[in-house]
């Protein structure tokens, strides 16, 4: 009878349920005795309730990291001087976020790269209609910056904005420019400004990844950024005089970066931060190579730079010839560089080299073709006296050559 209560149509709502407590003891009469059933809701609601506290948490905790990484992205120690402000480094301090490898370099390498225009309106307009300013970095502390000659060629006033919101342009004077590789030099009046790490293109390998930089309108850390890989590092571009026809060369970067207008006077750096070359839409032009971007390598713009601030231009070494690849028509036939004609005056003139001689041997390294010359020139300076071998009439002689300047 018990049981028969026990058993209603309710009993999916009971907290309690009918078990036979003898069921497997045959010998002893079955008896029956209510075992009652955990209420779980409670249990439930409190395991709802940690739950949605676990989230509010985590979305708190969120929005406070996420409040702290927009803070102090662009925080940066500043020197303050009147009303201009120079941006010098990131915070440090903020350790909120992850920074990836090209974040870290143009965290590193973008203080130094500055925006150049003729007017303070070309630093507000609109990015897209701003073709007319160029970009710059700076390569002494006390206000001397590298740019595009061409870029600037025609302005009325140079003025160069440091990167930092709302800092006030400066007034910049041209100090002297290398027309053939498109480098101009600009000062102005500051001091302790971030500098420029300067790396070696003779110590990169083909593969290896380069950035650009730029920055036309000065802003902080705002400009193009783009990222590629070094096809080549032992390019040369070559110029020359149009009267004597005495052909220079320069060494040259070439990179698959996507360079535009928007690049001209940026950097190209490596993964450690240092500038490997600087961008010129001039200079790519002489190079009709799709895909390809070519800049003026870092070794040759230490060398401009270090002419004009020590001349007031650039002084070239140079032998004083015009010439070209010697190419032997059979096995055992003379190779080396032949003499087309000597510039009057030159080094090679006073040295007694002529035309028709083959310059075998210059500063005591085997010469096969043109380039090679340039090589060993591009380690030399104005004055520097090299030994040169000629190979004249069926025999080699030895001279003494002091270098002049090229004409370029």
């Amino acid at each position: 009878m018990g049981g028969a209560l026990l058993q209603g149509k309710d009993s999916k709502d009971r907290l309690w349920g009918w078990k036979d407590v003898n069921k497997t003891n045959k010998k002893k009469k079955s008896e029956g005795e209510i075992k009652f059933r955990q209420d779980t809701t409670k249990k439930n609601l409190i395991m709802i309730l940690k739950g949605t506290a676990l989230v509010l948490i985590a979305m708190i905790s969120g929005y406070i990291s996420s409040y702290y990484f927009v803070n102090n992205l662009y925080k940066s120690i500043a020197k303050n001087g009147g009303t201009q402000t120079i941006i010098l480094e990131k915070d440090p301090s903020n350790t909120n976020f992850q920074m990836n490898s090209i974040y870290t370099i143009v965290q590193n390498a973008a203080p130094s790269v500055v925006g150049i225009g003729s007017s303070e309106e070309s630093f507000v307009k609109n990015p897209l209609d701003n073709t007319g300013n160029v970009s710059g970095f700076v390569i002494r502390s006390d206000g001397y910056i590298v740019t595009n000659y061409h870029s600037i060629e025609k302005f009325q006033q140079i003025l160069v904005k440091l990167p930092g919101q709302g800092s006030k342009p400066f007034h910049g004077k041209l100090v002297g420019f290398d027309k053939a590789s498109d480098i101009a030099l600009i000062k102005i009046e500051a001091v302790s400004l971030p500098v420029a790490k300067l790396g070696k293109l003779s110590n990169s390998k083909i593969g290896d990844m380069v950035i650009s930089i730029a920055n036309s309108k000065g802003e902080e850390y705002i400009g193009t950024v783009t990222t590629g890989i070094i096809s080549s590092t032992n390019k040369k571009m070559e110029v020359g005089d149009a009267k004597s026809g005495e052909k220079n060369a320069y060494a040259i970067l070439q990179t698959d970066l996507s360079l535009n207008i928007y690049n001209n006077g940026g950097i190209i750096c490596n993964s450690a931060g240092e500038i490997l070359g600087i961008n010129s839409k001039k200079i790519d032009g002489k190079f009709n190579a799709q895909g390809l971007s070519h800049s003026i390598a870092v070794e040759e713009i230490k060398k401009i730079v270090d002419s004009i601030l020590s001349f007031g231009e650039v002084k070239r070494p140079s032998l004083g010839f015009k010439g070209g690849t010697l190419i032997p028509k059979e096995a055992g036939d003379i190779e080396g560089v032949y003499v087309q004609s000597v510039t009057q005056d030159s080094g090679a003139a006073k040295a007694g080299i002529k035309a028709t001689d083959i310059i075998i041997e210059l500063d005591n390294k085997k010469i096969k073709k043109l380039e090679e010359i340039y090589t060993i020139l591009e380690k030399k300076k104005v004055g520097d006296i090299v030994s040169c071998k000629i190979w004249r009439d069926g025999k080699a002689q030895e001279l003494s050559v002091e270098l002049g300047e090229a004409n370029s």
